[in-house]
């Protein structure tokens, strides 16, 4: 469990995800699924690729806002993870090729802060509510929300 917000990269350095007390928020820099039919925030040349959920709201799939990258970059203002081990974690490049390196959370880890968690497997990323079950389930593949 951290305190405050947390922001991590899976190991693929494909997902990048930041969670706080009260939500969670994964983005994917590179995907293969489809665009919804429908999604007033999103253009042509900004395509959906983040789930998100607020507490006691359900998870949805939207354009990229990367607040969530922010956090996890190498050298931004924000400290060392709460989270992180070097013993197990490892630091990582994003997968679009931007040059940037993150830190990332080793498979089968989980972090937690207040009623939102996320949990890395090979699969993808998986975030949620603890208290309503809400969340989502991103990959480079896939998203599901539940």
């Amino acid at each position: 469990m951290v305190s405050g917000d947390a922001a991590f990269i899976s190991p693929s350095g494909n997902l990048v995800c930041w969670l706080d007390e009260v939500g969670a928020e994964c983005t994917a820099l590179i995907r293969n699924w489809p665009m919804a039919p429908s999604m007033p925030d999103c253009t042509r040349a900004k395509q959906p690729n983040t789930a998100s959920f607020r507490v006691s709201e359900w998870a949805y799939v939207g354009c990229t806002r990367f607040v969530t990258g922010n956090t996890a970059i190498i050298g931004s203002s924000h400290p060392v993870p709460q989270w992180y081990d070097p013993n197990r974690d490892s630091i990582v490049a994003a997968a679009d090729g931007s040059g940037w390196k993150g830190y990332a959370l080793a498979y089968g880890q989980t972090v937690r802060s207040g009623v939102s968690e996320c949990s890395v497997a090979e699969t993808g990323v998986s975030c949620r509510d603890t208290a309503s079950g809400h969340g989502f389930t991103l990959s480079k593949t896939s998203v599901d929300i539940h």
